[in-house]
């Protein structure tokens, strides 16, 4: 952003929040701009001017200010749910509006979100409750997006009627993360142990010692062992 747009931008801003303003006010003293709830708020509580301090300034005579306040209503700014998504630019009269039907908003993505998981358990209840044969690779696929969506108990069913699930590394390595997730730093390290052992990959094995460590770091209480790399070095010498 230039100086000039930051000087502009700043014009529009309320002399005491400091945000864009709101229902505008100007004072006849010394043409200052305020929010009406502002100003009116900071008079009530007896003060004079805020910016020239002068004491003949009265509610009833505050000035409205129709121009600046409709380039202020245009104004576009960027989507409050910007971070999650949200590109849009949107008119600054229209603010209200548009949040309330941003598809970003946190109240549609947590809808959304729940649609997804419920989807996500009708396709493992059709996988549980059927005699159709389920290849692992869907089972996986379908373990991963349930772990993906916090459901951790969920994803546990889809190991169950997996074929390759104690001698595939991927499958081993998701396993050890959900048990992670879910609290269970035990079992976890058991599979992060089990996974390193799988993999020759040194690439592998630093990011499974990796993940190991950050439950440490995560977790800095006793309800996990200490953390004994001797069974990882040993394996290493051997290799």
């Amino acid at each position: 952003m230039t100086a000039t747009q930051n000087s502009i931008e700043q014009s529009f801003e309320c002399g005491i929040c400091y945000d864009y303003l709101m229902d505008v006010r100007e004072t006849p003293c010394c043409h200052q701009l305020f929010c009406f709830t502002c100003i009116q708020q900071w008079l009530n509580q007896g003060g004079s001017c805020p910016q020239c301090k002068s004491t003949s300034l009265t509610e009833n005579t505050l000035l409205k200010n129709v121009v600046l306040q409709r380039i202020v209503d245009n104004i576009e700014l960027d989507c409050p749910y910007v971070l999650a998504g949200c590109s849009a630019k949107v008119p600054r009269c229209d603010l209200e509006n548009h949040k309330q039907l941003c598809p970003y908003s946190t109240a549609k993505l947590a809808d959304k979100q729940q649609q997804k998981l419920q989807k996500s358990i009708a396709l493992l209840n059709q996988y549980t409750e059927t005699a159709i044969p389920v290849s692992d690779n869907d089972l996986y696929d379908l373990a991963k997006a349930l772990h993906e969506q916090y459901a951790y108990a969920e994803a546990r069913k889809c190991f169950g009627k997996m074929k390759t699930k104690n001698s595939s590394l991927e499958i081993v390595i998701l396993q050890a993360h959900i048990e992670r997730d879910d609290g269970k730093y035990t079992d976890a390290l058991r599979l992060y142990d089990q996974a390193y052992d799988m993999t020759t990959s040194p690439s592998q094995r630093i990011e499974l010692l990796l993940a190991k460590k950050r439950m440490f770091i995560t977790v800095p209480d006793k309800s996990i062992p200490p953390l004994d790399l001797s069974h990882n070095m040993s394996c290493r010498s051997e290799n």
